[in-house]
């Protein structure tokens, strides 16, 4: 059995598990992937090293940065029978079209990891006018990926800040 994984990232508030799109992204895709995280909430950047927020830490290694901790987790296997093939990678477009036919596909990829981080707080923070979140919920197919997301992968730890 691999070490345990510490995810050190800020928290969250209206429904979402963090309010920080790079630390919904690790989160998103652990969910995805399977990869057990143990969540440690940091009220501000300045509690981890160098300021980097989201910080994975285990038995004999520290990595920040969203790409690199998913590579971390690739590495350590946690992306078994989840990533795209080779071939389905490859072609953006058909899979931009599968995305679109299908909103939350069987098996997400690092992609709707990506975009849940991104979209998921423009979405759901309550902001007092902001034209990019005002299309956004004009946007219901969008609107359903993140709600379906929520639903599916944070049901448990979803919280009303």
């Amino acid at each position: 059995m691999a070490a345990p994984l510490e995810l050190s990232c800020w928290g969250g508030g209206w429904g979402l598990p963090s309010v920080h799109s790079e630390s919904l992204v690790v989160m998103a895709y652990a969910k995805f992937s399977g990869a057990p995280l143990k969540v440690n909430v940091i009220d501000n950047t300045w509690r981890g090293s160098r300021g980097d927020v989201p910080i994975l830490t285990t038995e004999d290694d520290m990595v920040s940065q969203p790409a690199k901790i998913l590579n971390f987790l690739r590495k350590q296997k946690y992306n078994a029978d989840y990533e795209l093939s080779a071939k389905q990678g490859a072609d953006t477009l058909a899979y931009i079209a599968l995305l679109e036919e299908k909103l939350l596909p069987a098996v997400p990829s690092t992609l709707d990891a990506y975009v849940f981080g991104f979209l998921a707080p423009l979405y759901k923070v309550r902001f007092p006018k902001v034209q990019l979140q005002e299309h956004l919920k004009q946007l219901s197919n969008l609107c359903r990926f993140c709600d379906d997301i929520l639903s599916s992968y944070f049901r448990l730890s979803l919280g009303d800040g």
